[in-house]
């Protein structure tokens, strides 16, 4: 996973990915498409967070 701070190496977990996809058509053609996840839930997946903030 490539986030902002540097790579962050595979765990071998896996994890639960609830997201929602948005798109956007025009004219009946696709004209752009974006997606979202929480972040912040893969990390506590993952086990990245310090225990304070997995509660």
């Amino acid at each position: 996973m490539v986030t902002p701070q540097g790579t962050i190496p595979a765990t071998g977990k896996t994890v639960s990915l609830p997201s929602i996809g948005i798109y956007e058509l025009r004219d009946g053609k696709l004209a752009g498409s974006r997606g979202m996840y929480d972040r912040l839930d893969v990390m506590s997946q993952l086990g990245l967070l310090g225990a304070s903030a997995q509660a």
